[in-house]
């Protein structure tokens, strides 16, 4: 006789039936996701490896290039720069290590390093004690701030370029306009006549101190004088000024420009535009996009 109870235990029966059935199922196929996740790991564990070795191959190929660099940077430069005098020029402010690295190169190409020359931030004259104190040391009866700093940048410009119309650099060091350095970086010391005909490398960097326009006032100063005589140089960061200069008509074809001066072949690059100097080749040289050419080619 069916009752309560056959039900009860046919129930259970189903039950555990299907739960028995859902398990195994769930078995099979855990069995051959793990088998499937297996295979992939070990895809992945291959191609790691693969891209590890590949990666330690490019890492030694670029050690032995650097150091191919390092080695052979000061005979590609050796002699180009025989008999011409530099005089490195920095506003305040920016990495004394990339300007080392330049004056080593400079010397090594054999250029007459004579100095560095910083031209410190009171040169901006915007404050009412520095334009006074210009404008006392200066050959000007004008007091308008605009004139006196026109006549300064003139100073600086004639002392650089052509210091026989004027006293030497030490009266403006005197006011705390500039100040020189026999090596870059190094202790200051008194600022020498400087012979004609010298060739300058302003250095510039987004961590300077001095005003962008101060430095722009220098270079049309410099640019004023005749042959091209400057290359302008960035040392690190975004070369917004040096973008700024290669952009402008007023220094066309009449000032070089490296925008990787601390790397080996920025200052290759500079050393070549030095020399182009001597036969009044000028370009804009680098890696940045407003730059033309990697470096100068054959003259």
């Amino acid at each position: 006789m069916i009752n309560f109870r056959f039900h009860l235990v046919s129930l259970v029966s189903v039950f555990l039936a299907l739960a028995i059935g859902l398990a195994t199922g769930a078995s099979i196929v855990n069995q051959g996701l793990v088998r499937a996740q297996k295979s992939q790991l070990s895809r992945l564990e291959t191609r790691l490896r693969e891209r590890g070795n590949q990666v330690g191959v490019e890492r030694a190929t670029a050690k032995r290039w650097e150091r191919y660099a390092a080695q052979g940077e000061m005979r590609l430069v050796q002699g180009r720069l025989r008999a011409t005098t530099v005089v490195i020029v920095r506003p305040a402010g920016g990495p004394d290590a990339p300007v080392r690295a330049l004056a080593t190169t400079l010397e090594a190409a054999g250029a007459s390093l004579i100095g560095e020359l910083t031209i410190e931030t009171a040169a901006a004259l915007d404050t009412e004690s520095t334009l006074r104190l210009a404008h006392d040391s200066l050959p000007t009866a004008s007091s308008r701030p605009a004139t006196v700093r026109f006549m300064l940048r003139s100073r600086i410009r004639d002392a650089l370029l052509d210091p026989d119309r004027v006293e030497p650099l030490t009266a403006l060091a005197r006011s705390g306009f500039v100040t020189f350095r026999g090596r870059p970086g190094g202790a200051v010391s008194s600022a020498p006549r400087l012979p004609t005909g010298a060739r300058l490398v302003m250095v510039t960097s987004e961590d300077s101190e001095v005003d962008p326009d101060l430095v722009s006032g220098l270079l049309k100063a410099f640019v004023a004088t005749g042959p091209a005589r400057i290359v302008l140089a960035e040392t690190s960061g975004e070369p917004e000024a040096l973008r700024l200069v290669r952009r402008s008509p007023i220094f066309d074809r009449k000032i070089s420009t490296v925008d990787n001066v601390d790397e080996l072949e920025g200052r290759v690059a500079l050393v070549l535009a030095l020399e182009d100097l001597t036969l009044q080749l000028v370009g804009d040289y680098g890696v940045d996009s407003s730059a033309k050419r990697l470096m100068p080619g054959a003259a």
